[in-house]
């Protein structure tokens, strides 16, 4: 045990349930792996995190007793063994025993600890997310299936809104740190429970991200679900703790911390684990032109992130590192001073949280179909500085040094200035005509009638609310559908409708509270265009509205250039026929299939995350057999 990690872990010794003054439970806590069962053998990576307290549905049992099931507000933990063909029996999160006693304790032979597991991380994961956006999520329940099949994979499946885990037998002739044929569970894997679970949120946030339009969607969805999993390390301080003391306070060196389902990896064959967001020894800057499996292309966009990381984490713990070298800034050999250690890993788990909310965050400055790399990029840049415009430790200037040195560039940015990344203003015709004064009462009405309660006079007042939002927003993006780059809705074969509209609450620096809406619009074309292999060309447009009804960012994807007419050789319509071509001479079939075999077709199938998970899985045992 390192000295540094000792204070840690006794805050985590007590597990009793998390108190509000008023005595209702705030949080629950629950012990999981905190990476997984391989290295959840050493009782320093076995450890309690707390999620938030929701009440869980109830089921009455053969004997008439009562029990709490693990199903809440957005997940359901339902244990159906698909191969075995048996539901497994639920654990009582609210019995006494576990609630109080912390939940049960990490072991790989026990259903309901899998069941427990699950719970836990994917509340966590939203937990995140929820307070990044400053708001809670609200989606329809995920069934999360623990044992779902048995193979090598695990994937969110949006047209069952389903988490499926599941189970295989190790390699039996290179196994890693596992017995050979050592049956390995998924579900028992915080990254890749992280990593999926990843994926279902960003599809309630973004929907249409699942329309591969260009190279960069499916990418950013695995990236992404990588950045939440990896940066979720940072919330365990006694891990961190261990790492900073192994590495001298280097966070940038490999090591479980910085590593994606190590015994994924492992037992597959491999040597390493699945993924690595260690820091480079040098940056190929062709490297994201020349990528193209989602995965793969995803990971450039993870190691930007991290790089941003590391400079801003060095740069915020350099005054530290210079008190304790007495000015020359190199430590010497042995364990460092326990005081350091637990000063540097609050910075390390602050600066963690910041990035990581950053990049929730950014999703409310992206638009709502097409994303790329330099989106993301303009939308980390604006989000930042909305709420924190002083930025003391250069976060955004080392987010734009480390996605240019990558070959990422925004387009439509005049330069790399901080301000020419911020997204553009509003034309002068919007600003000029802002919301009425009735909409953000109408709003406002809405979502606190959303999470009240479900009394039937409750909920038609709700419905009359969110009617009334979306008919003040439809008519004034009627009477602006030019200015935003969507096409006039007096055509009827392109009508505007709202996809989503939402209030953003942050806090920002200087402690002032910055209200603002949220609106995303989408206009769907009834002609199709072959060309495109089953995707739909869409337009679409975020905009945010300042707490005055004033439009402050219009983030578009139009369909046309602007100011022009619709045009299928227009340049956004151009790059995303190439994708698909492209997509098309990938396609192995192609080669010998003939004319008869039209891989465009196919375009919509071929993107999903079981196939994609299925083919990197295939690559990696590829190379482990020397193929």
């Amino acid at each position: 045990m390192s000295y540094g990690a000792t204070k840690y872990r006794q805050d985590y010794a007590t597990s009793s349930p998390v108190e509000r003054g008023h005595g209702e439970l705030a949080a629950r806590r629950l012990k999981i792996y905190a990476f997984d069962p391989q290295l959840g053998r050493r009782r320093k990576h076995r450890i309690s995190i707390e999620v938030p307290y929701e009440k869980l549905d109830e089921t009455t049992d053969e004997s008439g007793r009562v029990r709490s099931v693990p199903t809440g507000r957005l997940v359901s933990i339902v244990d159906y063994d698909a191969h075995a063909d048996c539901h497994y029996d639920l654990v009582d999160l609210d019995s006494p025993q576990i609630l109080y006693g912390g939940g049960l304790e990490p072991t790989v032979d026990d259903p309901m600890f899998h069941q427990q597991m699950l719970y836990a991380v994917t509340m966590k994961v939203v937990s995140n997310f929820e307070r990044a956006l400053g708001r809670r999520l609200d989606f329809e329940r995920l069934t999360v299936l623990p044992h779902a099949f048995q193979g090598r994979n695990a994937f969110f499946e949006p047209s069952t809104n389903s988490l499926c885990f599941g189970y295989f037998m190790a390699s039996p002739d290179n196994p890693g740190e596992n017995l050979p044929n050592q049956w390995i569970f998924t579900c028992l894997s915080s990254d890749i429970v992280v990593h999926e679970m990843t994926h279902a949120v960003i599809h309630r946030l973004r929907p249409h991200y699942l329309e591969p339009t260009n190279p960069d969607v499916y990418a950013f969805h695995e990236a992404m679900a990588d950045i939440v999993a990896i940066f979720q390390h940072f919330a365990f301080p006694g891990v961190l703790a261990d790492a900073i003391q192994a590495s001298k306070g280097d966070l940038s060196k490999p090591g479980p911390l910085l590593e994606l389902a190590r015994q994924f990896g492992h037992s597959t064959g491999g040597s390493a684990a699945l993924r690595s967001a260690a820091g480079e020894a040098e940056v190929d800057p062709g490297m994201y032109e020349r990528t193209f499996e989602p995965h793969d292309r995803g990971s450039v966009l993870v190691s930007a992130v991290f790089a941003a990381f590391f400079a801003t984490y060095t740069t915020r713990v350099a005054d530290l590192i210079r008190l304790a070298t007495g000015g020359t800034g190199l430590l010497g050999e042995g364990h460092l001073h326990p005081d350091l250690v637990n000063r540097l890993t609050q910075e390390a788990s602050d600066t963690a949280q910041r990035v990581l909310d950053l990049c929730i965050r950014a999703f409310d400055y992206l638009p709502p179909i097409d994303v790329t790399f330099g989106d993301f990029l303009r939308a980390l840049v604006t989000a930042d500085t909305e709420l924190n415009p002083d930025d003391p430790y250069d976060l955004r200037a080392n987010l734009v040094d480390a996605f240019l040195a990558r070959g990422i560039h925004p387009e439509g940015a005049f330069s790399l200035n901080e301000s020419s990344l911020l997204w553009d203003e509003p034309a002068e015709a919007l600003i000029d005509d802002p919301l009425e004064e009735e909409f953000f009462a109408s709003l406002s009405g809405y979502e606190a009638q959303r999470w009240g309660s479900v009394k039937k006079k409750q909920l038609e007042r709700k419905q009359y609310d969110r009617t009334r939002v979306s008919s003040i927003l439809h008519a004034w993006a009627v009477a602006h559908a030019t200015e935003m780059g969507l096409e006039p809705h007096s055509r009827d074969d392109c009508p505007i409708r709202v996809r989503g509209f939402h209030t953003m609450i942050g806090v920002g620096d200087d402690g002032q509270l910055l209200t603002e809406a949220v609106v995303q619009f989408l206009q769907t074309p009834k002609a199709t265009m072959p060309e495109l292999g089953g995707l739909t060309p869409r337009a679409g447009v975020t905009v945010i509205f300042s707490g005055d009804g004033t439009p402050r960012y219009v983030i578009p994807k139009p369909l046309r250039a602007p100011g022009g007419t619709p045009d299928p050789d227009d340049d956004r319509m151009r790059k995303m026929r190439h994708f698909v071509d492209d997509c098309a001479r990938r396609d192995p079939h192609f080669a010998w299939a003939g004319e008869a075999y039209d891989p465009r077709l196919h375009m919509t199938k071929r993107f999903s995350f079981a196939l994609l998970h299925q083919e990197i899985e295939a690559a990696r045992r590829g190379q482990a057999d020397g193929n």
